[in-house]
């Protein structure tokens, strides 16, 4: 049949002179979010299209598009054209026939089943003539339409010899190839942007989106969880780790310090922390706090002297001479994070909505920025 294999820009495929399959898109969630996924062992979820075209006459038609979602299955189709091209099938498992002319058949078939997003079956034929041996390949691709029926629409691909296998296990690889690529480029990406928004100052953890304050962090806080990075990226070894439930004993000068807590060690099993943990800024990816329950039905006001005893004597004279605008944009996500103001407990007449939406506590955040700076200027005038 002259299978070609082909690659254009992100999407990758294989055709006849009839039939065209194309995969794109790839999205991989693995068993650990943050460290790179290695070979298809580290998938845990696999996301991806499959679009099926046909030639009529000689323009291309779409027949069916896929969309992997529950059960994706071009792993499988991997696996099982490696059993045929390795002639990994036992004997005994092929059914056999002998035709008029005293030729044996045998005929071996394997599929990923109707409750599949993306159906392959494929099916092997051998004839054995006098001395020789001919052998064929039938592959069907398609969506399942009715699980009960089990009714598939797609195309097949008929005649194919070895070689033709081989051309589309070369597209199947590279595409699950790719699809690992582009998954490492994202965490690496990922991994990179987290690291570089920590930052310590005046014994104070902060998290920075540029120049604006998304969270703070002090001696005393109470966390909820961390994830920290562990190893050398290049390494098999190298993975992330989860501290849970401690609460800082101090900070230094590039690394937050504690000693009670958990680790989840991802191996479903967990490290209780006996001895002090230094966990350096250039691992963190993320700081969950413990939900402030003591914090949360305060007030304006309330909130206000809150935000005051972490704020350093360099950020109260910032208070005073920008702008409201300017100290809005700034410090607008951090006064949210250290009270949880989104949530209706908290006591707000400025809000907007009790929906939990940030933007729903703007204007109670600007009456609190101009309530700092009155107070600052007013304490610098004393």
């Amino acid at each position: 049949m002259g299978i070609k294999y082909y690659k254009n820009n992100n999407k990758i495929g294989f055709k006849s002179e009839k039939i065209k399959v194309e995969f794109s898109n790839p999205h991989i969630q693995a068993h650990d979010d943050y460290a790179f996924c290695k070979s298809e062992k580290s998938i845990m979820y696999y996301y991806y299209n499959v679009r099926i075209k046909a030639k009529v006459y000689s323009k291309w038609e779409r027949i069916v598009d896929i969309y992997t979602h529950d059960f994706p299955e071009i792993l499988a189709l991997k696996h099982y054209i490696e059993l045929f091209l390795n002639n990994q099938i036992e004997d005994e498992k092929y059914q056999k026939d002998i035709d008029i002319h005293n030729n044996l058949w045998k005929t071996y078939s394997l599929d990923t089943g109707f409750f599949s997003d993306d159906y392959y079956g494929i099916i092997q034929t051998l004839r054995y003539d006098e001395e020789k041996v001919y052998e064929t390949f039938s592959l069907k691709v398609g969506k399942s339409l009715d699980y009960s029926t089990h009714d598939v629409i797609g195309a097949t691909f008929n005649h194919l010899k070895r070689e033709d296998l081989e051309e589309i296990y070369k597209c199947v690889c590279d595409f699950i190839q790719y699809s690992l690529d582009k998954h490492n480029e994202n965490v690496k990406e990922y991994n990179k942007n987290s690291i570089n928004s920590w930052k310590i100052e005046d014994g104070k953890l902060y998290e920075m989106d540029g120049n604006n304050v998304k969270s703070v962090f002090i001696k005393g806080d109470a966390i909820d969880e961390i994830i920290v990075l562990k190893g050398d990226i290049e390494s098999e070894e190298f993975c992330s780790t989860e501290f849970h439930k401690f609460v800082i004993d101090d900070i230094e000068d590039d690394c937050i310090v504690f000693s009670k807590g958990y680790e989840d060690i991802r191996t479903r099993d967990y490290r209780r922390i006996e001895e002090t943990e230094r966990v350096s800024i250039k691992d963190l990816i993320s700081v969950f706090e413990e939900e402030p329950t003591d914090k949360l039905n305060y007030g304006e006001e309330e909130i206000r002297n809150d935000f005051i005893l972490i704020l350093s004597e360099k950020e109260k004279e910032e208070f005073i001479s920008q702008s409201i605008d300017y100290l809005f944009e700034k410090w607008k996500s951090a006064l949210i994070d250290r009270t949880w103001m989104c949530r209706t407990e908290h006591n707000l007449p400025n809000r907007v909505k009790d929906n939990g939406n940030h933007e729903n506590v703007y204007a109670s955040i600007r009456v609190i920025i101009e309530e700092l700076k009155k107070g600052f200027i007013a304490e610098v005038e004393i």
